[in-house]
């Protein structure tokens, strides 16, 4: 939406000089200076407002930064902890946190990454749309309450996968993937746990948070300690929105 609207001004702008610069070399005439005024008016609006602009989505863009690093610092408290309180260790737990936001003509709500901590990143991260009801995070977003998945279990027979058996799953097992997305995520997890990320005032849901690990570690990764570790981040990460 930026780039269109950037891409209108500088229109706008390029075609108001272009009708200075001719009304210069054509015969002074009523409508040619009327339509000079027209234009003058223009460039001298955007001349004004450009700075305005630029100004607003610098300090849009330095509250986005100090957000980013705040929530930064909620997943790697989450981290430490989990750390402590698991056989695991920093580099086999991966922390990312979601906000809720609408977008498009259609005004589509979607998960937002605000953050990601992997300390051994291997993979960049998927760029899977996520939606209310799809995947571990989109399925905590629909009932608003903690979800996890154990994919030991539930994709025990992934490699002998392909597309047409991906179509013919049972949605329990595909969380309404579909086989593009999914081939994303593939054997990258064992077991994803996801916390409702929701304002303490008005308990709007903002957003998800996600903890995950590989292959093996469902028991590490949903105990009780676990689970009050990434609560606990996701209520910090929930106070951002009210500061």
């Amino acid at each position: 939406m930026g780039t269109v609207a950037s891409v209108v001004r500088a229109t706008t702008q390029a075609a108001a000089a272009v009708v200075v610069a001719t009304n210069s070399l054509r015969t002074p005439s009523a409508g040619n200076r009327r339509l000079l005024v027209v234009a003058a008016f223009v460039i001298a609006i955007l001349a004004v407002y450009e700075p305005i602009r630029t100004s607003r989505k610098e300090r849009r863009d330095a509250r986005a930064r100090v957000k980013h690093s705040k929530v930064l610092s909620a997943l790697g408290a989450a981290l430490s902890q989990i750390e402590e309180v698991t056989a695991l260790s920093a580099s086999e737990i991966g922390l990312q946190a979601f906000v809720i936001e609408t977008k498009g003509w259609n005004r589509k709500k979607v998960l937002v990454r605000l953050a990601r901590l992997r300390l051994a990143e291997m993979q960049p991260p998927s760029e899977i749309e996520w939606v209310e009801g799809k995947g571990v995070i989109g399925e905590c977003w629909r009932v608003r309450r903690y979800h996890d998945s154990n994919f030991d279990e539930l994709h025990s027979d992934q490699q002998a996968w392909n597309e047409g058996k991906w179509a013919s799953l049972p949605e329990s097992v595909t969380m309404r993937m579909s086989w593009t997305e999914f081939e994303q995520v593939r054997g990258r997890y064992g077991v994803i746990g996801a916390f409702p990320i929701v304002h303490a005032e008005t308990s709007k849901l903002l957003g998800i948070l996600a903890v995950d690990g590989g292959p093996g570690n469902y028991d590490n990764l949903t105990s009780g300690p676990v689970r009050k570790a990434c609560a606990s981040a996701a209520a910090r990460i929930a106070d951002l929105f009210t500061e």
